[in-house]
């Protein structure tokens, strides 16, 4: 974590690494294709919330590297992420099976109930809020709530542009998508996997969470079966969409799908400075129990949490 005022105010980004599994499924140069094993990291800037207009919630991260175990490379390749790409979809769906809100029991009560529900003069205002922001599906349901595609297929709108069409290409979300019988494994039972090649990247529709409530769950395209992982998301569909809108003709079409853009870049290094410190626990019987030594202004500082840091010796 990295903070103003010699690392003692507000934060100002945070570098995280992962090590071991960093993502299942979904990648070519596994010969086993489920699970990719090596070393990850993240990095995260927290200006979108410091500066306007203001980004409430989680924030993903800016800059991202992978090494993977048995891997020769000796130079970590960074990936930058780029200004997203807005195109234009027709997302279609085909075949019918029970939305997780029947699977959960819920009936025609439910939404006479939410509908009371926005009514009510306490909750009037929010509502209208909600649907001046697109949210209006925050408080009630769709009319074909009860189903949801068993297949989905995405393509290009017909009479797009050629600099559209490169980039919807390019992307590769277009294709065939059936839904899994996995259930209680992702959020909302929302999972449709890619119809493909054995060699191809193994693609995912998912639902993402919005965990902080700040806004909708937002449905995204992956080459990973982890919501969480920003950087395998390719595509990302308006917040406005659920899967039983594939089943709607007059839904078909999905304008501002947001496609993700990184690019490859020698710019950034990660570097690890060497420190003198110096730790030892004396063997006598002095009241002393452990001393550090070797110590620089910043260690110091940090150490003493911005106040008097004292001989930086001892």
């Amino acid at each position: 974590m990295a903070r103003e005022n010699n690392n003692t105010g507000e934060a100002v980004g945070e570098f995280r690494i992962t090590v071991g599994e960093i993502k299942r499924e979904g990648f070519s140069s596994s010969k086993d294709n489920a699970v990719e094993v090596g070393v990850k990291g993240e990095l995260t800037s927290f200006q979108p919330a410091r500066t306007k207009p203001l980004v409430y919630g989680k924030i993903d991260p800016c800059a991202t590297f992978t090494v993977l175990r048995d891997s020769n490379e000796s130079q970590i390749d960074w990936k930058v992420k780029m200004t997203d790409s807005t195109v234009s979809l027709t997302v279609k769906g085909e075949g019918e099976t029970d939305s997780p809100r029947v699977e959960v029991g819920l009936n025609d009560d439910t939404t006479k109930s939410l509908d009371s529900t926005a009514k009510k003069n306490h909750n009037s205002k929010a509502f209208a809020a909600a649907k001046k922001l697109g949210e209006e599906r925050r408080w009630k349901y769709s009319s074909n709530w009860k189903v949801w595609p068993e297949k989905i297929i995405i393509d290009a709108c017909p009479k797009v542009s050629s600099t559209e069409q490169n980039k919807i290409d390019s992307s590769g979300v277009c294709g065939v998508y059936v839904r899994s019988r996995c259930r209680q494994t992702v959020n909302q039972d929302a999972l449709w996997v890619h119809e493909g090649k054995c060699d191809e990247l193994t693609l995912y529709i998912l639902i993402r969470p919005n965990v902080n409530r700040t806004g909708p769950d937002t449905a995204i395209i992956s080459s990973s079966i982890d919501h969480t992982d920003a950087s395998s998301v390719l595509a990302i569909l308006p917040s406005s969409w659920e899967p039983c809108d594939a089943l709607k003709p007059e839904c078909h079409v999905l304008k501002d799908v947001k496609l993700t853009n990184w690019e490859r870049t020698a710019r950034l290094e990660c570097k690890i400075l060497k420190s003198n410190v110096k730790v030892d626990s004396p063997n006598d019987v002095s009241d002393v129990f452990v001393s550090v030594s070797g110590l620089n202004k910043i260690e110091s500082s940090l150490l003493c949490n911005g106040h008097e840091s004292g001989n930086t010796d001892k």
